[in-house]
């Protein structure tokens, strides 16, 4: 399937909404390892390499400030926060 373009038959707007028509047969698709690790059709799914591999990407993150109170997303915060430094 080299130098082919693939037929496209459905552009979900979301990751999730991907995932699950590949679960559900209707072709491939590429999301980031985060996305998959907590999809709830993950178990469905078989993970293959790509060759090339895609380029890397950002991944964003948003919170309310509320939430910034909560142990575990100000402990998430503070990481991404140093990973981007």
């Amino acid at each position: 399937m080299r130098g082919r373009l693939p037929d496209i038959a459905c552009e979900p707007d979301a990751h999730e909404g991907l995932l699950t028509l590949v679960a559900l047969g209707c072709g491939t698709g590429l999301v980031p390892r985060l996305v998959l690790g907590s999809s709830a059709v993950r178990d469905r799914l078989t993970v293959l390499p790509a060759d090339p591999a895609p380029e890397r990407f950002a991944i964003g993150w948003c919170v309310r400030r509320a939430d910034l109170r909560r142990p575990p997303a100000a402990r998430l915060w503070s990481l991404t926060a140093q990973a981007s430094a």
